[in-house]
């Protein structure tokens, strides 16, 4: 059974070494590893900043979900360990995300950017009521809105 909890300032070397596994690199925007204490103070910016990232922890040690926000909208992103993919895992968070970015947030809308090789990301966003809405180079683009 996976869970929640808010990421706090001390996950950041956690989540450094999550961030530059090759899996998550292959999948990433950049494609790139982040140097070590960048990717730290990143971390440790992103979970101090409550107005503009919701960043939570899938556990146990499963992986991480992350929201950026800017009112109406926001962005969403999850790497998941390859144990607990297919599991529901990444399912449960992407929508218990998405619950807390419209009830609490006032989200009206959410994006989700996925490589188009990641079938399996692509395929979970669809699972959690996510639409492809357009495709920019080798990504495609989500999105997602509550339902009335």
């Amino acid at each position: 059974m996976y869970s929640l909890r808010r990421a706090l300032t001390g996950d950041g070397e956690w989540w450094m070494d999550l961030r530059n596994r090759t899996d998550a690199i292959a999948v990433s925007g950049s494609q790139e590893a982040l140097p070590r204490e960048y990717a730290v103070d990143k971390f440790i910016d992103m979970v101090r900043k409550p107005g503009e990232f919701v960043f939570w922890i899938i556990e146990p040690d499963a992986g991480w979900i992350v929201m950026e926000y800017h009112d109406p909208w926001g962005t969403i992103s999850i790497y998941l360990k390859p144990y607990a993919r297919g599991q529901g895992a990444g399912a449960m968070a992407i929508k218990q995300m998405c619950k807390y970015a419209a009830g609490e947030l006032g989200l009206e809308k959410i994006w989700a950017n996925v490589r188009e090789e990641n079938i399996s990301s692509s395929s979970v966003f669809t699972k959690c009521g996510f639409v492809l809405s357009s495709t920019n180079k080798s990504l495609w683009n989500f999105t997602w809105e509550p339902k009335e």
